[in-house]
């Protein structure tokens, strides 16, 4: 719930679109639809460009509006975690399902001889 007091400020609104995003962002994730991830990632990119400007005002940033954005880095942090352990995840499966192609066992060659690896040694006995 937002902070009446802060409700009047520039930059209490652009924190509170900003947090509107992260919610996007964070439902997206847990949704696990890819369309509405990619959605919202693109969304809170814009509104953190339209923020830049906001809050490079000098004195613009009270402690309160401070630990405001504090926890939205903390949630973005958060966020990137999961997206990695969720890929991570992914990956893991991916390999358990189309393991690695195994080296060709070669019995036979293309002149239907049997295939025999280089020779290394001297044929000097």
């Amino acid at each position: 719930m937002p902070n009446p007091l802060l409700a009047e400020s520039p930059i209490a609104a652009t924190l509170g679109r900003l947090d509107t995003h992260l919610s996007a962002l964070s439902g997206a994730l847990q949704g696990r639809d890819a369309a509405a991830l990619q959605a919202a990632a693109d969304e809170l990119v814009a509104a953190l460009e339209a923020a830049a400007p906001v809050l490079r005002q000098p004195g613009a940033l009270t402690p309160t509006l401070r630990r405001q954005l504090a926890f939205a880095v903390g949630r973005v942090a958060a966020h990137r975690e999961a997206l990695a352990r969720a890929t991570a995840s992914v990956d893991r499966a991916i390999e358990v399902l189309l393991p690695a192609p195994a080296p060709a066992a070669g019995t036979y060659g293309a002149n239907g001889y049997a295939d025999r690896a280089a020779a290394t040694g001297s044929a000097w006995a």
